[in-house]
C-alpha cells in the first residue's frame, strides 16, 4: 500500500535524576508573647515590645517585605486548683516570620530579636530562593533525561537494534525541595548570645520521566 510503513519497535523506560545545592536563604518564625490582667493592658504591651524588635530587625538589614505576621491572638489564661478555674489574666501573641536572604545573618537576628525583646523563638527552616528552584529542578530534568537515554542505548546494544527516535516524553513524578528545619521550637530560655551558630543543610529535588523511544 502507497505510504505504508514498517511500525518502529517502542520501548518505555524511567529515568531518575536528582540535583541538590546549599540553602541561599531562612526564614525564622520569632515574636513577643507576653500578659496581663487586661486584655488592653497586654495588647499595649506587645505591640510596643514587638516593634521595637522589627525595628531592630529592620536595624540589622532586614527590609519591610521580608517580614510578615504568620500569627497574632488574644486569649484568656486560668489556673486549675482544687476549687476551680481560677482567671490569671490575658497572653497576647504576635509571631512574625523574617526572610533572612544573607545566612551569614540569621544568628545576628535571633540575637538581635531576642535583646529588643523577642521571648519566642519557634522555628528556622532553610529553604531555596525561587531562581534556585528552577535551576535545580532543570538540573534534575537533565539526569533524568539521560538516565532514561542511558538505558535505551543499554537496550539497543544488548537486542542489536538502533534507537531512531523518541515517541513521548512525560514527567513520571517530581519532588520539590524540602525545606530543611533547623529547630521545631525554640523557648524563652534558648541562650541566644555571642552570636548564635546557625549551620544550614543541602536541599535537593529529584525527578522522574518516562520516556518512549523508538527502535529498528
Amino acid at each position: 500500500q502507497q505510504g505504508s510503513y514498517p511500525e518502529a519497535y517502542t520501548i518505555s523506560l524511567k529515568g531518575y535524576g536528582s540535583s541538590s545545592a546549599k540553602a541561599d536563604l531562612a526564614k525564622v518564625t520569632l515574636g513577643v508573647e507576653n500578659s496581663a490582667s487586661e486584655a488592653s493592658v497586654a495588647i499595649s504591651s506587645n505591640a510596643e515590645t514587638m516593634s521595637q524588635v522589627i525595628e531592630a530587625i529592620k536595624a540589622a538589614g532586614i527590609p519591610d517585605e521580608d517580614m510578615v505576621t504568620v500569627g497574632y491572638s488574644v486569649y484568656p489564661r486560668y489556673d486549675w486548683t482544687d476549687s476551680g478555674r481560677v482567671f490569671r489574666g490575658y497572653v497576647v501573641s504576635n509571631m512574625v516570620q523574617v526572610t533572612v536572604r544573607d545566612l551569614e545573618k540569621v544568628g545576628v537576628v535571633i540575637d538581635t530579636a531576642s535583646d529588643a525583646g523577642a521571648n519566642q523563638i519557634q522555628g528556622i527552616s532553610f529553604e531555596l530562593s525561587d531562581s534556585k528552584k528552577e535551576e535545580l529542578k532543570a538540573q534534575a530534568y537533565v539526569a533524568a533525561l539521560t538516565d532514561a537515554r542511558d538505558k535505551a542505548e543499554v537496550v539497543a546494544e544488548t537486542l542489536g537494534l538502533t534507537i531512531t527516535g523518541v515517541r513521548s516524553v512525560a514527567e513520571y513524578s517530581y519532588t520539590p525541595v524540602r525545606t530543611y528545619d533547623y529547630v521545631e521550637e525554640l523557648g524563652a530560655e534558648y541562650g541566644v548570645r555571642s552570636t548564635t551558630p546557625i549551620i544550614s543543610g543541602d536541599l535537593s529535588v529529584s525527578v522522574s520521566v518516562s520516556v518512549v523511544f523508538e527502535f529498528e
